[in-house]
């Protein structure tokens, strides 16, 4: 039985709102721009449609916008952009996490080394165990809260499958849905636009080993690793055995490669030793270790364009032991499977 835990959660009371007006243009309400997600986020995408969306201040001087309304599009723009389901509901998370738009724990940036995370720093974490026959817990992999009612976690959490490593995502149907609060609330799936080039550093979370063999850690982890080149990742496949055995296609573009020198997420290697004389960097602190399987893979949280939300790119799937100095960590990369996960989480939704 597979069970889902998450870090909890009181209840924030929102601040309330005074009575909305209708905007002078008649298309919508004047409100405050953080009752506003989605305008918000369009703002983000296009600051050309501020104008059109600002109809007066508040008492406090801030400034108020209509919403529920389709801004008009820019001079030269045809086509109105359609937003996928996945991105709606980003926008509409983000309403939640309004009155925190500073990003606290975006102001300083991440060493390469892991380190533990702070209290609710990443929301979405989720901690996946099974029961024992003697009662008992044992707990065995990560994942990431999507939607109020879903986990996106590895396939081989579930069936451990070490020759391929294809296809290695799942996701996870919980029984009741989430009371989505600042504390807890899901994380944003990254599309294509959102990939940054490689060098670009990213965000790791889990709880895994921090030590090849090592014991798992009581405290969240978080580690920051480079991205990786495809051409560079498919080379590395290519070369080592163990890594051509669980992609004999190479990656073919489903699968990203992040953390260099030691410094990666280290996974569950259920059977499956370090092969001998691999280089690892055991103790190097940059290490966030086995038992990270399908655990997030992460933009750097942006205040300025992404509000205070997690964008979601990757989920831990394999590698090669634990900060192997030769191999990097292995992730499937979320965007690929956009319209997989969003015809399953949201196929309910208009």
């Amino acid at each position: 039985m597979y069970l889902f835990l998450l870090f909890l959660v009181s209840p924030i009371e929102s601040f309330p709102s005074q009575s909305p007006e209708p905007c002078p243009s008649g298309r919508g309400e004047c409100r405050r721009m953080k009752e506003c997600p989605a305008e918000v986020a369009m703002f983000n995408e296009n600051p050309s449609i501020l104008p059109s969306l600002l109809c007066s201040m508040d008492p406090s001087g801030d400034p108020m916008i209509c919403c529920n309304q389709t801004p008009p599009l820019p001079e030269g723009s045809s086509e109105q952009t359609t937003i996928r389901i996945s991105r709606a509901k980003c926008n509409e998370y983000q309403q939640v996490l309004a009155e925190n738009t500073d990003c606290e724990h975006n102001q300083q940036p991440l060493i390469t080394g892991g380190v533990n995370a702070d209290p609710f720093e990443f929301p979405h974490m989720a901690l996946l165990g099974v029961k024992l026959e003697n009662g008992t817990l044992r707990w065995i992999c990560g994942g990431s809260l999507i939607s109020r009612r879903w986990v996106l976690t590895a396939a081989h959490c579930l069936q451990f499958e070490w020759v391929r490593n294809y296809h290695d995502i799942a996701l996870l149907r919980l029984d009741r849905e989430v009371p989505v609060r600042f504390i807890i609330s899901p994380a944003c799936l990254a599309t294509d636009d959102d990939v940054p080039p490689p060098g670009t550093h990213l965000v790791v979370a889990g709880w895994g080993h921090t030590a090849f063999g090592g014991n798992a850690s009581t405290v969240l982890q978080k580690v920051s690793v480079p991205l990786s080149d495809t051409f560079e990742c498919d080379v590395t496949v290519a070369r080592y055995f163990i890594l051509r055995r669980r992609f004999p296609s190479g990656t073919g573009g489903r699968v990203l490669c992040a953390g260099v020198l030691g410094k990666d997420s280290c996974q569950v290697m259920q059977g499956c030793p370090v092969a001998e004389g691999t280089p690892t960097s055991i103790g190097n602190s940059a290490s966030v270790l086995q038992g990270d399987s399908g655990g997030p893979l992460m933009l750097p949280r942006d205040g300025e364009n992404k509000r205070c939300q997690h964008y979601l790119l990757g989920t831990v799937s394999t590698g090669a032991g634990c900060g192997a100095a030769v191999f990097p960590g292995f992730y499937m990369h979320v965007p690929s499977y956009l319209d997989w996960i969003e015809g399953i989480v949201w196929k309910n939704d208009p």
